[in-house]
């Protein structure tokens, strides 16, 4: 029996030895992180311009679902 709580205990300290080293890597890195914001312009000229095309979307997208039921229904 004591045999067994050796291997977990080894398992459970090995485990958290592997996430701490995880945490100090993750740190490490995110001090030299590349990430860099992609976003240039601000929430309502994207909403503007999206709502404005919205209907050139759904058209578009209307199309291909109308084209698709119809080129199956014909293979009926």
């Amino acid at each position: 029996m004591r045999r067994g709580w050796s291997i977990g205990l080894g398992a459970v300290g090995l485990g958290i030895v592997g996430v701490l080293a995880g945490v100090l890597v993750a740190r490490a890195q995110s001090a030299t992180s590349s990430y860099i914001s992609v976003n240039e312009e601000d929430f309502r000229t994207v909403f503007a311009r999206m709502s404005a095309a919205k209907a050139a979307v759904m058209k578009r997208q209307m199309d291909l679902l109308n084209a698709r039921y119809v080129a199956f229904l014909r293979a009926l």
